[in-house]
């Protein structure tokens, strides 16, 4: 049986803008909070425990980028990089990054397209796993 929410978990040292996106993401039932963390290192232990289905990850976060985080997690969620820098965007990342909102979000079409977007990939692999 396929999942109806999926998880969701926030990496970012600018607690401002971290709560605004919670609070953003809140009209989405589809998607749970599953925890907020503020650096890379308690980022990358709550990421590996939970293993979130989503996760929304500042490019910049005190001594890592988002690149370093990304390769050493044992289990990749679908990932959103999100920065103040939109030059950000434009940078090789791995496979799994989705998507890249700029910081702060003035656009809620594109957030909703691509929760939307999102979620639909999840729930296809939720029923896939499901088989």
């Amino acid at each position: 049986m396929a999942k109806n929410t999926f998880s969701y978990v926030i990496v970012d040292d600018d607690e401002t803008w971290s709560l605004t996106l919670k609070k953003l993401l809140s009209n989405y039932p589809q998607l749970d909070f599953s925890g907020y963390f503020t650096d890379s290192v308690s980022g990358l232990m709550g990421i590996n425990r939970i293993q979130p289905d989503l996760l929304f990850l500042d490019w910049n976060i005190d001594t890592f980028k988002a690149p370093d985080i990304i390769e050493t997690l044992e289990t990749k969620p679908i990932i959103v990089l999100i920065s103040s820098d939109p030059d950000i965007k434009n940078q090789k990342v791995e496979s799994n990054v989705f998507a890249f909102l700029e910081k702060p979000i003035s656009n809620q079409k594109k957030l909703s397209l691509i929760i939307r977007q999102i979620t639909g990939v999840l729930q296809a692999s939720s029923l896939m796993d499901s088989m």
